[in-house]
């Protein structure tokens, strides 16, 4: 049978409707929702970064494995990841090449060290990227950026929310009030910023600063200063450190001339002193009673997630690397289902705005996230870790401890 005229245009234009359609259903594919991180997969920083970028992978396949961003049709988050290698020049390269390659990148976060993330935010704040960062060093957010958005306790608040924790660890370990303090620190902004509000404020109270010793990071040998403090015979300790190496070379020189955790209060800030590395530069023997303050740690609050965690890694526990890349990948996820738009500046106009007070955010940072104008996080908690039987976790505040507080001398 010779097919007619009609019967060839009906096969034609069925033909094209299904070309249409399936046109369509492509064109309504949701596009992919790029966020940066930009995290230390090298140099000193190396481990802390690549658990800061775990912790980002495991949120994002979280939520494209729960479909997505729900208010952009279900878009799927992916991690575009750069290396910030060791210092803050590295990470601005790092941060020039990842945005002039990546166009599309609608917010993101990293790296691990204060002095990377200056340089970092610079680069970012030009391109008008919403930015998370971790780092302590006031200048973060005092520069008059509006897409910088920090969510770990500045040094300006950190000074004076330690000071009272270390006067009860005085209390708990010798029943008496704190004196007699030396002060140790490695030099980096975050740290040495703490050390010297530290500093001010327990000679603003009359307390005696025995001795201060400042360092540069990746301490060869801590033998000169060990001695130093020796001959200073302070009754308490304070010391913020970034990295386990130095946190081990100080600990360890310290025990040498006579001073351990066992006899002196150790106050100690910054993340080198919890890390699991610890355990492998030194018997957990040195570090038991050793008190560490901290803004993000697993607490009796945080649900499964440090159990999820630990079954994904094999670590035996989570950091707070991990759980702020963990936590600001899903705080960007938040803003962009507020936002329902990958418009960089309304979803920095959202995070500005929007207060998070459930959820894996707020698991993962440890309490609800809101920020001021100027992207400092609005009453950042605090926490007092303690080593116990190799274990750092949590002994204050008692309604999210884990554990109760060891006394720190005998």
């Amino acid at each position: 049978m010779i097919p007619t005229f009609a019967t060839t245009m009906r096969f034609a234009l069925t033909c094209l409707a299904g070309l249409m359609l399936t046109a369509g259903q492509l064109q309504a594919q949701p596009k992919e929702v790029e966020i940066a991180i930009i995290d230390n997969l090298t140099g000193p920083y190396g481990t802390n970064g690549a658990r800061a970028i775990k912790g980002a992978e495991m949120a994002a396949e979280e939520i494209n494995a729960a479909g997505g961003i729900k208010s952009l049709g279900g878009a799927k988050i992916k991690l575009i990841i750069a290396d910030a290698g060791a210092r803050p020049d590295d990470a601005s390269n790092a941060a020039q090449r990842l945005i002039a390659s990546n166009p599309n990148i609608v917010g993101g976060a990293g790296a691990y060290i204060s002095s990377q993330q200056l340089a970092i935010t610079e680069i970012t704040e030009r391109a008008g990227i919403p930015w998370l960062v971790q780092g302590s060093a006031d200048q973060l957010t005092t520069r008059g950026f509006k897409n910088v958005f920090g969510t770990n306790m500045p040094s300006g608040q950190a000074a004076p929310a330690v000071l009272p924790l270390m006067e009860q660890l005085a209390r708990l370990s010798s029943g008496a009030n704190m004196k007699d303090v030396a002060i140790l620190a490695v030099n980096t902004p975050g740290t040495i910023a703490t050390a010297d509000g530290v500093e001010a404020a327990l000679k603003a109270k009359g307390i005696n600063v025995v001795a201060k010793e400042v360092f540069a990071i990746q301490l060869a040998d801590g033998s000169v200063i060990a001695q130093r403090v020796r001959r200073a015979r302070p009754s308490f300790i304070f010391f913020s450190t970034a990295i386990a190496p130095d946190t081990k070379t100080i600990l360890t020189s310290l025990a040498q001339v006579g001073i351990t955790p066992k006899n002196t209060p150790f106050f100690i800030y910054g993340g080198g002193a919890f890390d699991p590395e610890m355990l492998n530069l030194m018997p957990k023997e040195g570090l038991e009673g050793t008190v560490v303050f901290a803004t993000v740690w697993p607490t009796k609050k945080s649900g499964d997630l440090e159990a999820r965690w630990k079954q994904r890694t094999g670590l035996p526990w989570m950091t707070f690397d991990p759980a702020f890349g963990y936590g600001h990948v899903y705080l960007l996820k938040e803003a962009l289902e507020r936002a329902g738009s990958t418009d960089r500046k309304k979803i920095a106009d959202v995070m500005h705005s929007m207060k998070i007070e459930s959820g894996p955010t707020v698991a993962a940072l440890n309490g609800q996230v809101s920020f001021e104008a100027s992207g400092k996080r609005i009453n950042p908690p605090g926490l007092l870790l303690q080593w116990q039987n190799g274990v750092p976790v949590v002994v204050y505040p008692s309604d999210v401890a884990i554990a109760a507080p060891l006394k720190a001398t005998q």
